[in-house]
C-alpha cells in the first residue's frame, strides 16, 4: 500500500518537482537536484506542504531546500499556507528531543519569523560548512499533522560572498511588495492631503513618475511603496537664463543661511545646502565667480543669482531646492522609491527615521547632505546609498539596528572633513548594530566606522573596497565583533582598531590596503577608552608585488601605543603590553618573498620584519 501512495504522489507532483528541482542554479547557493525523497514532503491526503527555501526576504524564486546548498542569508519557510494552522521547526534534531527553533503559528510560516509580512533572514554562517538538517512538524487545517525533513548543504566562503555583493539586488525593483489595501497615488496628486486625511497604517502605492519638491510626513504605520520608476526629486527646475559676459545666469530662490562644518580646504563651499545638476550631471560648486568654468558653478547669494558657464540651452538644469524627503514615523515602511536631489535640511538627514522602520529597495542617492539616519529597531537593507553630499547613513544613539545588504558608494561629494564625519557610514552609542552583506566602495572617507560607545556589533561579510580613508574602523567602543568581511585597497588601514576593548577581529580578507590589520591606544580618558582585549587571529592579508615595488605600503600588522599621554604617566610597558589582552594570532601573510625581511610589522615601539614578528608576537 505504501508502494501505491508512493506512486500515485509521484504522478500527481512529477511536474511541480521537475520546476522546483530544475529552477535557475545561477541564483547564488540554491543549486538544487532533482530528489526522489521530496515525495516524503507530500500530506497524508495528498495535499503538498514543502520546505522551501529563498535568497530573498520577499520569498522570491523559491526553491526545495531538501538537497539544496546554500551559503549567507537564507529565507527558509512553508508553503501553501492557507493548508497550514501551526509548525514547529526544528534544526538538526530529527528526533526532536529538544525545544523547537521557532514555533510559527500564523501565516507566513517563516523558519525565522516574519517581519513586515517579509521573512526573517537565517544566517547560514551560524552553522559549519556541511550537511545539516530541517525537520517541520506541521498541523494542517483538517486537524492532521505531517512531518518534513531536509537535509541541505551549508558552502560559505569569501568567492561566493564577493560575487553576491557585487551582483544586482540593490535598489528598486520591478514588481516590489504591495500590501493588500493601498492608495494609489500620481504625480501631481497631493500625497500629504492624502495622508493626512486617512487613518494610521494607511499605505500608499505611487505609481511611476516624477514626484517634484515632495516632503512627506509620515503617521504610524504608514506604508510607502513605488512603482518601478517612482521618483521623489527634491530639485527646482531652472528654465530661464540670460548670457552675461562668459556666463549664463539665472535668477534662484532665496537659499537658507550656510552651515557652519568642518570642510576639506579643498572643497570650502562644503558648508551650503544646495546642489546644480545639468542632464542628471552634479556641478562642482565654488566660492567666487571668477573660478566659474564648465561643471562648476557659482551662487550669488546677495542677490539671488546663479552663473554656470555650460549652455544651458536644451539641457534639464536642477536646483536642489527642498530640504527632506520623509519625516518618518513608528513602524512606517518605505520601499521601492528613488529619493534624489534634495537639499539639507537642519538636522541634515533626506530621510529621517523613527523606531520601528523598514527601509529597503530604495536608491537614496545625490542628496546634500546624509542618505539616511537611524533610530530604534529599524531594518535599513538592499538600498542604494550612493553620491550623498556628506555621508551615506549615520546615527547616534541607538539599539537592535540592521543595517544589511546595501550598496554604499561613492558618498562626500560636497568634500567634508571625513576624521569628523564623512563618507560611506558613521554609527555613535549604539546597542545591538549589525551591519552585514554590504557593499561599500569609493567614498571621499572612511567605509564602516563604529565611533563612541557602541557596544555589541556585528560588522561581517561586507565587501568594503577602493575608500579614501579606512575600510572599517572600531573607534573609541567596546565588544564587537569583525569577520567574514573582504577589505581591498584602503586608502589608510583595512581594519582598524583604535581605543577600544573586547574586539574579535578574525577569518576576514585584506588585500592591497596601505595598511592592514592595525590597533592603536591614543591619548583618551583610560576610564573610557583602552585598547584592551583585542584579537586579530585566522585573517589573511595579501600584499602584492607593486604594491611593494612602489613603497605604497605602510604597516601589514601592528599595535601602536601613543606613550606621552598624560593617563600613561609611570606606566609600565613591558607589564602593559603583556596584560592587556591584545593579540595577533594565526594570521597569515601573502607576500612577495622579496619582502619578507622587511620592517612591515609593529609592536611595543619596534618594526619588525615578518620573521621578527612571528617570535615576538607569536603570529
Amino acid at each position: 500500500m505504501l508502494t501505491t501512495l508512493l506512486l500515485i504522489t509521484l504522478e500527481f507532483f512529477l511536474s511541480s518537482i521537475w520546476s522546483y528541482a530544475h529552477a535557475s542554479s545561477n541564483v547564488n547557493a540554491l543549486n538544487v537536484p532533482p530528489s526522489t525523497d521530496l515525495l516524503a514532503q507530500a500530506t497524508p491526503q495528498g495535499q503538498e506542504v514543502r520546505l522551501l527555501v529563498s535568497r530573498t526576504p520577499e520569498r522570491d524564486d523559491p526553491q526545495l531546500l531538501h538537497d539544496s546548498t546554500v551559503s549567507d542569508d537564507v529565507y527558509i519557510f512553508v508553503d501553501n499556507d492557507e493548508l497550514v494552522s501551526k509548525v514547529n521547526y526544528f534544526l538538526d534534531d530529527p528526533e526532536k528531543t529538544r525545544r523547537p527553533r521557532h514555533s510559527e503559528r500564523y501565516a507566513p510560516f517563516d523558519f525565522s519569523g516574519t517581519t513586515h509580512h517579509n521573512a526573517k533572514p537565517f544566517d547560514t554562517n551560524t552553522l559549519s560548512n556541511g550537511q545539516h538538517q530541517v525537520t517541520a512538524v506541521v498541523w494542517l487545517r483538517d486537524n492532521t499533522t505531517t512531518v518534513l525533513n531536509a537535509t541541505f548543504t551549508v558552502q560559505n566562503n569569501q568567492t561566493r560572498v564577493l560575487a553576491r555583493q557585487r551582483s544586482a539586488g540593490f535598489g528598486p525593483v520591478e514588481r516590489p511588495l504591495l500590501p493588500q489595501e493601498y492608495v494609489t497615488v500620481s504625480p501631481g496628486d497631493n500625497l500629504q492631503a492624502l495622508i493626512d486625511a486617512n487613518p494610521e497604517g494607511t499605505a500608499f502605492y505611487l505609481t511611476k513618475g516624477t514626484y517634484r519638491r515632495l516632503m512627506i510626513r509620515a503617521k504610524p504605520g504608514n506604508v510607502f511603496v513605488g512603482e518601478f520608476g517612482a521618483v521623489l526629486n527634491g530639485a527646482m527646475v531652472l528654465s530661464s537664463f540670460e548670457k552675461e559676459g562668459d556666463y549664463w545666469v539665472s535668477e534662484g530662490p532665496p537659499q537658507s543661511r550656510p552651515q557652519l562644518d568642518k570642510c576639506l580646504p579643498s572643497h570650502p563651499a562644503c558648508q551650503y545646502p544646495e546642489q546644480l545638476f545639468i542632464n542628471d550631471t552634479l556641478l562642482e560648486l565654488v566660492t567666487k565667480k571668477s573660478r566659474v568654468a564648465p561643471g562648476k558653478w557659482f551662487f550669488d547669494r546677495s542677490n539671488n543669482l546663479i552663473y554656470i558657464a555650460d549652455d544651458p540651452a536644451e539641457q534639464l538644469v536642477e536646483l536642489s531646492f527642498t530640504p527632506q524627503a520623509i519625516i518618518g514615523h513608528t513602524d512606517v515602511v518605505i520601499r521601492n522609491l528613488v529619493i534624489q536631489k534634495y537639499s539639507r535640511s537642519s538636522n541634515g538627514k533626506t530621510v529621517f527615521l523613527q523606531e520601528g522602520m523598514l527601509v529597503e529597495h530604495n536608491d537614496i542617492s545625490y542628496n546634500a547632505d546624509t542618505g539616511i539616519n537611524m533610530a530604534d529597531n529599524v531594518v535599513i537593507r538592499n538600498n542604494k546609498l550612493n553620491y550623498n553630499g556628506r555621508i551615506g547613513i549615520t546615527g547616534s544613539g541607538f539599539s537592535n539596528v540592521l543595517v544589511e545588504h546595501n550598496e554604499i558608494a561613492y558618498n562626500n561629494t560636497k568634500g567634508f572633513d571625513y576624521n569628523w564625519e564623512a563618507g560611506a557610514s558613521k554609527f555613535a552609542r549604539t546597542d545591538g548594530l549589525i551591519v552585514r552583506n554590504n557593499y561599500v566602495h569609493d567614498n571621499f572617507g572612511h567605509g564602516i566606522w563604529t565611533d563612541i560607545d557602541n557596544r555589541n556589533v556585528v560588522i561581517e561579510n561586507n565587501l568594503v573596497a577602493d575608500n579614501l580613508g579606512n575600510g572599517i574602523f572600531h573607534e573609541i567602543s567596546f565588544n564587537a565583533v569583525i569577520k567574514g568581511n573582504v577589505v581591498e585597497r584602503s586608502g589608510i588601514n583595512g581594519i582598524y582598531v583604535s581605543n577600544s576593548s573586547d574586539t574579535d577581529v578574525f577569518e576576514n580578507e585584506l588585500r592591497n590596503n596601505y595598511s592592514s590589520l592595525i590597533a592603536r591606544n591614543a591619548c583618551r580618558d583610560r576610564e573610557h577608552s583602552l585598547i584592551q582585549n583585542v584579537r586579530f587571529f585566522d585573517n589573511d592579508v595579501f600584499i602584492s608585488s607593486s604594491l611593494m615595488n612602489d613603497n605604497s605600503i605602510g604597516t601589514i600588522a601592528g599595535l601602536y601605543v601613543v606613550k606621552n599621554c598624560p593617563e600613561f604617566k609611570g606606566m609600565d610597558w613591558q607589564d602593559w603590553y603583556a596584560s592587556m589582552g591584545n593579540e595577533f594570532s594565526n594570521n597569515t601573510y601573502h607576500l612577495p618573498v622579496a619582502s619578507e625581511d622587511k620592517a612591515y610589522f609593529f609592536w611595543n615601539d619596534a618594526s619588525l620584519s615578518l620573521d621578527s614578528w612571528r617570535k615576538t608576537v607569536n603570529d
